[in-house]
């Protein structure tokens, strides 16, 4: 059968949340399911792009009455980011901050006499070239706003409840973090891929997952319509 790619299912060990195995097939599932879906994402859809591995209810059952803690899922994951960014061969040793004020409000009528424009560094030793350079990759939270919106569905929800919505929303956070150290580990020096192109990498290996499953069990002489049963693909 085709299954959750193996990144997904080492991310989510690795953050030792102390789930059930039940608990652990549901959030592989949703996360998975979350990626592969194209357009609007609600529960239904999540589930349908996922395989249709359990009924409906199932899953949202496991998003407002299951007991689990998304406080341990928010600690858990933030730790796993953080520790991969200290890990980065260009952050070692280093410890700089900054200050970025917000231009959001000056978009199409800057005006640098009436609003002038600042860019606070605490490290004195940089250069001004350098700290414009920096300031350059702010740029990616405007990118990684849209990607959270339109691709993983941020704000497309359809929840009642309030403990359902705060924990498909922290389970939206934890894709957005595996997606970004995929990226991480999938860029090269001389292509820097975008949270997209992880996406696409993703969706593109799971169809070649289904198509050598389909050729396999063709090659077993299986009947097309208990292929496409076992896909989810039919009912």
């Amino acid at each position: 059968m085709v299954s959750a790619h193996v990144a997904i299912v080492k991310f989510i060990l690795s953050l030792q949340l102390g789930f059930s195995k039940p608990q652990m097939r549901h959030l592989t599932s949703m996360v998975n399911g979350i990626i592969l879906c194209e357009g609007r994402k609600n529960i239904s859809i999540i589930r349908e792009a996922s395989g249709k591995e359990r009924h409906l209810s199932s899953t949202t059952r496991f998003l407002n009455e299951s007991p689990w803690s998304v406080n341990r899922m928010q600690k858990r994951r933030m730790e796993r980011v953080m520790q991969a960014i200290r890990k980065a061969p260009n952050n070692r040793g280093k410890r700089t901050v900054f200050l970025l004020i917000d231009d959001t409000s000056w978009e199409g009528k800057f005006d640098a006499d009436v609003c002038p424009f600042c860019i606070v560094c605490t490290d004195l030793s940089m250069d001004f070239v350098t700290i414009l350079s920096y300031y350059r990759i702010r740029w990616h939270i405007e990118t990684g706003y849209r990607y959270f919106k339109e691709m993983i569905g941020f704000d497309q929800y359809q929840l009642l409840s309030f403990k359902g919505i705060n924990r498909y929303w922290a389970i939206q956070f934890l894709t957005q973090n595996l997606l970004e150290l995929q990226r991480m580990k999938w860029s090269k020096p001389s292509t820097k891929l975008t949270l997209g192109d992880v996406v696409r990498r993703f969706r593109h290996e799971h169809r070649g997952q289904m198509l050598l499953y389909v050729f396999e069990q063709a090659m077993q002489k299986k009947p097309l319509f208990d292929i496409l049963r076992d896909l989810k693909m039919i009912s």
